[in-house]
């Protein structure tokens, strides 16, 4: 990433967004439209609490999470578990097929649209799609 870019992302972050202290848990179509209200990037891995690959990863996630290029960026989790079949969000679920799977979203103005999908828990990955994704499009 080119200093320019890293400045830029820099600035709009200590600008709008605040440190993440804690990781969201959604679970519902309307908790996560919602986070659109106030990100328009974000990251949802897609775990179960049955999985261990997805529980060895998730303190190394809230770390990403955290870190200051990353503030524009709102990151969640949602177990593939506790997801209604009567709830909307069952649509998106029904895309993963291995987990964890790091899904990214971008706010449009229909609501959102998947720009990138990461599977298994290879971070490095999730956090290079992260950069190349979400920081081409900030104003």
């Amino acid at each position: 990433m080119s200093k320019e870019l890293e400045d830029r992302i820099k600035e709009i972050n200590n600008n709008k967004y605040i440190k993440k202290e804690s990781m969201d848990y959604i679970d519902t179509h309307y908790d996560f439209v919602r986070l659109f209200n106030s990100y328009e990037f974000v990251v949802a891995k897609f775990t179960a609490t049955w999985c261990a690959p997805c529980q060895r990863i998730q303190p190394k996630f809230f770390e990403l999470s955290k870190e200051d290029i990353f503030k524009h960026i709102k990151c969640v989790c949602c177990d593939i578990d506790t997801v209604s079949e009567d709830d909307d969000f069952v649509d998106v679920v029904d895309k993963v097929s291995v987990l964890p799977t790091f899904v990214l979203f971008q706010k449009t103005k229909e609501c959102y649209k998947i720009i990138s999908i990461v599977e298994g828990g290879d971070l490095n990955a999730l956090k290079n799609e992260m950069t190349v994704y979400m920081t081409d499009e900030l104003d």
